[in-house]
Formats: C-alpha cells, structure tokens, sequence
C-alpha cells in the first residue's frame, strides 16, 4: 500500500519560534474583527459527511472562536451553515461558494495565520471511520494542532504522535472543552504542531513512501 503522505519541504520548519500573530493577508478582507478571535480551520471539500455541520455548529458553543473554511461549498450548503450559525455567522467564513479552491490557495491560507487548530470533526460514516485522511497529514505538516473525531485510525495517530486532541464528534460539551483547553494553553499548543511538523518529517512524507512505488516499477520492469 502506497499512501498519500504530504512531501515535506524545510519552509516554517522552525516551529517552535514561530511568534506570529494574525497575519495581515487577503483573509482578513472577509471580516473586521479578524483579530480578536481564536480562529480554526478547514480544508478540502466542504460536505455535511466532511462535518461542515460540526464544524459550524462550533459558532454556537463558544464566542471565542471563528471557523474558516476553504474549499468548494455548495451555495445551498453555504446558507444552511449561516443560518445554523445563527447570531455568530459573523464568526464564520468560507471561501469557496460555488466554485474549486485551488491547491494553491489553500497551501497559502495554512501559512496566513496562526490557526488554533485544524478541524476534522467528521460525523461517522463507513467510508472514513477506517481511514487515514491526508487533511490531517497537511495539518501536521504546517504545525498546526488538530481537532478530530474519535475514529480508531486517527485516534491511534493522534495517541502516536500528541499532536492534537481527539473528541467524540456528536458531544458539544467534549468539542467545546478541547477549544477552551487549547485556547488556555497557548505552550502545549505550540508543543502539538511542532510534534506534528515533527511526525512528517520523520515518518508521514511521500519521500518515503515514493520508495514502496519505485519498488514496485522494478518489479514490474524486471519481471
């Protein structure tokens, strides 16, 4: 099995001093009060199976936080998640409403701030209750602590590695003490995204696993 592992590169690589505040970027055109919140992310295609409900409903728990999506939304899905936002939807962005987010644009926005952590607070579904999801590699990969569902596949990477805290995806109360954890330990956060920066270099990148791929080429080729 060849798995889809980030490739590592040296850019950032010097996590543990990495003091920045809020970046001043083109994310910070969507809203005034960009500055004055914890904010959390997420990546990729933007599905209630992918918790975008979750994700949303975070809004409603705590208003410390705001939650940034990046990637394709659909504009119907868009509403329903301002509308379960309710008085917090100013806390909400997403980028990406009804149209690709390209991979480019999204490797920016994990540098453009100094995200609280990355989310993955996925509902149970057959399809990712058993798989490893490369959206947490890249998070890993960027330093940032993750915030995921209590799945076996991630739960053993999150134990592996202490790169971030696992939550059962359906219990608000869970979800909203991890933020505040996080948010009240500013150093063990800092400490998770540098294990996880960590984990890539050593284990999780592509310049391993390319090997299992050539390996097999050769196999071919001389057989």
């Amino acid at each position: 099995m060849v798995l889809n592992y980030p490739v590592f590169d040296n850019i950032n690589n010097d996590l543990h001093n990495n003091n920045k505040e809020h970046s001043i970027t083109k994310i910070d055109l969507y809203k005034q009060n960009w500055g004055k919140l914890h904010w959390l992310i997420y990546t990729g295609s933007i599905t209630e199976d992918r918790g975008a409900i979750n994700h949303t409903n975070i809004l409603n728990i705590t208003n410390q936080v705001g939650v940034y999506f990046v990637g394709k939304c659909s504009e119907k899905l868009a509403n329903k998640m301002l509308k379960i936002a309710e008085e917090s939807r100013e806390n909400l962005i997403i980028e990406g409403v009804g149209y690709y987010v390209s991979r480019e644009t999204i490797d920016s926005r994990y540098k453009e701030n100094n995200w609280l952590a990355g989310l993955a607070l996925f509902p149970q579904t057959p399809h990712y209750y058993r798989k490893e999801l490369t959206k947490i590699f890249e998070y890993m990969k960027n330093g940032i602590p993750i915030l995921c569902s209590n799945f076996p596949a991630w739960k053993e990477l999150i134990d592996e590695t202490g790169c971030g805290i696992i939550v059962d995806p359906s219990n608000l109360i869970e979800i909203k003490e991890a933020i505040e954890w996080l948010i009240e330990h500013p150093k063990d956060r800092k400490e998770m995204g540098y294990r996880g920066r960590k984990a890539i270099e050593d284990k999780y990148n592509w310049s391993i696993e390319e090997k299992k791929l050539f390996a097999l080429y050769e196999k071919i080729f001389t057989e």
